[in-house]
Order: C-alpha cells, then structure tokens, then sequence
C-alpha cells in the first residue's frame, strides 16, 4: 500500500492525499472519496498494520508465548502503527483503534 511505504519514508505530515495520489498515480479526489477524509485513512492503515502484525505473530487465539510476544513487539508494521498513533495523538486526533 503507498501510504504504508510512504509513512515509512516521510515524516507523517508530508503524507498528504496529493503525495499519496501523485506516488500511487492516482486523482487526489480518490483519498476523501473513498476514506472520507487523511484521519479516516490514517485510522484504516493503523487498523491494517496491526491487524497484520498479529496475524502474523499470533495464534489465532489472542494468546503469546514469551517469544512471539518479543517478535511482535519488534515488528516493524507494529513500531509503524504505534508511532501514526501516536503522531495522531500530538496532532489531537481520536484514533478510534483499539488493538
């Protein structure tokens, strides 16, 4: 996903819906129509690099052994969703997500 790659390689508030679209070769108009609006967008990528990490490192169950949870804890699409949560945050935005 563009906005993936580019929140790994920008500084987040460069990560506008025009840089998005220009990367992605596609109408700036398309973020706000399809996401409403760069929060909502913001909200769904967290949502996705979480919902990744734990698939990834999980068992299906909620459950962790000692070392899954310490390759979870390094996964790099989590570091990256904690650290859009917490630019969210400074930025006074809710994130409405919860895992």
């Amino acid at each position: 996903m563009t906005t993936i790659r580019l929140a790994r390689e920008l500084p987040l508030d460069q990560v506008t819906a025009r840089c998005i679209a220009s990367e992605a070769g596609l109408d700036p108009s398309t973020i706000p129509r399809n996401f409403g609006s760069m929060h909502s967008l913001f909200v769904a990528v967290c949502r996705r690099l979480g919902s990744d990490a734990f698939a990834r490192h999980g068992d299906g169950l909620g459950s962790f052994t000692a070392g899954t949870a310490l390759r979870l804890f390094t996964d790099p699409d989590l570091a990256l969703r904690n650290r859009i949560l917490a630019w969210m945050k400074g930025e006074g935005m809710e994130t409405g997500v919860d895992r």
